[in-house]
């Protein structure tokens, strides 16, 4: 594809319904008092809790086997 060929045209259909979205979804951040420094600190303490997920603990799989049976058939 050449650059004369280039059209911005063709995004038109996914750019504006996408800037709508975050523009109302500003609007309402701030109807709702949201504060997006408190956004930050809880993607900060999400990623810390992930990073403390994995690698999972395998030696202790087979403990965990028969209380996930357990609560499957509590379920059903």
């Amino acid at each position: 594809m050449k650059i004369s060929e280039f059209k911005t045209a063709r995004y038109k259909n996914i750019v504006h319904p996408l800037g709508r979205l975050i523009f109302l979804t500003f609007l309402a951040s701030k109807s709702c008092k949201i504060y997006f420094s408190d956004f930050g600190v809880g993607i900060a303490n999400g990623t810390f809790f992930i990073a403390r997920i994995f690698p999972p603990d395998w030696a202790a799989f087979p403990d965990m086997l028969q209380p996930t049976f357990d609560a499957i058939l509590i379920a059903f």
